[in-house]
């Protein structure tokens, strides 16, 4: 063999030993790292977005908003939540999750009738979950809605005063029901 081709060779084996200590090297740090990354995973909780706007009408009070789970990579697990009003009956309360993942399904605490809840199995990553919660009161009503998901997470949801582009949209909303109820009776009494 000539002394070019041992130098040729010799280099060839040079860079194979180089590319496997650094496939090893790197190799050995994800290992060593892999149970690092899945401690965080199984003690990582999501956190859980609200929006929920409070209206005032003559009535009493419209709570309509979401709760969004805002984790790219991780369901919120075993989520609950529970409202209660003082000085108030919850009329109409409903829930409009995209999927049915109910634990326990949405009800209203009878015979007052002053709180309400749900839970659900999981809110999955970038979920939302919408809410409208209808309430007569003819004083002043005090709030305590609540979340919780996982083990250890909760949190205070405390409804914000409604804009002017939320009044205009809820104003909006309630004279289109009016006018199509309106059209139904007024429908029926032709006929």
């Amino acid at each position: 063999m000539s002394q070019t081709a041992r130098k040729n060779s010799n280099r060839s084996y040079k860079r194979l030993r180089s590319f496997f200590t650094w496939f090893l090297k790197i190799s050995g740090s994800i290992l060593a790292a892999l149970p690092v990354f899945l401690a965080i995973y199984a003690f990582y909780e999501p956190d859980i977005d609200d929006e929920l706007t409070a209206f005032k009408s003559g009535f009493g009070y419209c709570y309509s908003g979401s709760i969004t789970n805002s984790s790219v990579w991780k369901h919120a697990d075993k989520l609950v939540f529970k409202s209660n009003f003082e000085n108030g009956r919850i009329e109409t309360f409903d829930i409009k999750p995209s999927c049915d993942a109910f634990e326990h399904k949405p009800a209203v605490e009878n015979p007052k009738k002053e709180g309400a809840g749900f839970s659900l199995i999981r809110l999955s990553k970038q979920e939302s979950c919408g809410i409208e919660i209808i309430v007569v009161s003819h004083g002043d009503l005090k709030e305590d809605i609540r979340i919780s998901w996982g083990t250890r997470k909760t949190k205070r949801v405390i409804p914000k005063p409604a804009g002017e582009k939320e009044l205009r949209i809820f104003h909006a909303g309630i004279s289109t029901k009016e006018r199509e109820k309106a059209f139904k009776s007024n429908a029926g009494k032709i006929r």
